[in-house]
């Protein structure tokens, strides 16, 4: 092998160099081109201190290993990552936000609308993890992986979301725990998501879904400003008669 001849401190200094380009390591470069046994051959070349070294690496766009791979949806090497660390240090690479957008790896994974993929990486994690992932919002919209689990109406991932947690939790997210923000509800109207928003009423109670309907995000907009403001004249129809 062309790498014999490297002790191992060489071998690890080259594998966290950064590429001029795309400023990412050997690894993440892997990683974005779903090369599976390039990933099983840089870490079966580490010891386990090194590896995880490597998968916490955050490059100079903010990225590390295991975001590369949700951007990419690949899904076999999340596994090999998922199945090679310890559930603490799953958390933490969970935790990750790259700098453009702010988006955690569950920001990209609800985006697939892949439940099994979601139950593997709720599995290590503890209730509380779970629901702390859940809170994190990014820097482009100020949205959670609900937000965008229900502008995009994948209703399977709202509802495994939705059972995820409990009834507080529940309405916590989606009411957002801040003023003059967007809730789950606005990018529903936006997109016209009759299901999640019809999800959404069903699983509180009508005095929330009131309080829900009149919250404002930073623009003084509602729900049923956001829905007219993107021409959604059935979202508005059903806020209509559910108010």
């Amino acid at each position: 092998m062309i790498f014999d001849a490297l002790n191992g401190d060489q071998w690890v200094e080259l594998c966290s160099e950064e590429s001029d380009d795309d400023l990412r390591t050997a690894l993440q470069v892997a990683i974005e081109f779903g090369k599976t046994e390039i990933v099983q051959f840089i870490k079966n070349s580490l010891d386990e201190h090194q590896w995880h070294e490597q998968l916490t690496i955050e490059t100079g766009l903010g990225d590390t290993a295991l975001y590369v791979a949700t951007e990419g949806v690949m899904l076999e090497i999340i596994k090999l990552i998922l199945e090679s660390t310890s559930s603490e240090l799953w958390y933490e690479l969970l935790q990750y936000a790259e700098e453009t957008e702010g988006s955690t790896p569950l920001h990209k994974i609800v985006r697939w609308n892949h439940i099994d993929t979601l139950n593997m990486v709720k599995k290590p994690l503890t209730d509380e993890q779970w629901f702390n992932l859940l809170k994190l919002e990014d820097l482009q919209h100020r949205a959670t992986p609900l937000h965008y689990a229900a502008a995009y109406g994948f209703l399977d991932t709202v509802q495994f979301i939705q059972n995820s947690v409990t009834e507080d939790q529940w309405h916590h997210l989606l009411m957002v725990d801040c003023e003059n923000v967007r809730t789950p509800l606005h990018f529903a109207a936006g997109t016209g998501e009759i299901k999640i928003i019809q999800l959404m009423k069903d699983s509180i109670t009508l005095d929330l879904w009131y309080e829900l309907l009149e919250v404002k995000d930073e623009f003084g907009y509602t729900a049923v400003h956001t829905a007219a403001l993107h021409l959604q004249e059935a979202v508005i129809q059903m806020l209509k008669n559910n108010y």
